[in-house]
């Protein structure tokens, strides 16, 4: 998949967390139910397993050198956050691996393509060792 595509999926999912989440807790997607039914059943509950951060930094704005809040890292830089982020990374690498899966008609990836940017951008954000 193009880095476009990819940004532009991972843009569209990132702004309806907001919708679907606590304070304290994220998800990608609200329930399995919202992922296609294509994506087995295992890789759809890691995909859509709550991880304890208040809301996520993506490779995108780290790339982009987007400004971070020193507020909002004090509370994603914490080590509940980041073994969460781990935990459900390395669960969807297990459930869902690098197969491929369309997510939307114009959107295939791997669950691996969708956590390991996450993990990634958490370690820069944070100045964390992988």
């Amino acid at each position: 998949m193009a880095r476009h595509s990819l940004f532009k999926f991972w843009a569209a999912s990132l702004a309806t967390l907001s919708l679907f989440t606590p304070t304290d807790c994220t998800k990608l997607w609200p329930n399995a139910g919202a992922l296609p039914g294509i994506i087995p059943a295992p890789c759809r509950a890691a995909l859509t397993a709550n991880i304890t951060c208040s809301d996520f930094i993506t490779a995108r704005e780290i790339v982009n050198d987007v400004p971070i809040n020193s507020q909002f890292l004090k509370t994603y830089c914490t080590t509940d956050c980041r073994r969460s982020l781990q935990t459900w990374a390395t669960n969807v690498n297990t459930r869902c691996g690098n197969t491929i899966y369309n997510f939307t008609n114009a959107t295939k990836q791997s669950g691996n393509d969708i956590a390991q940017p996450m993990l990634w951008a958490q370690n820069v954000a944070c100045l964390a060792e992988p």
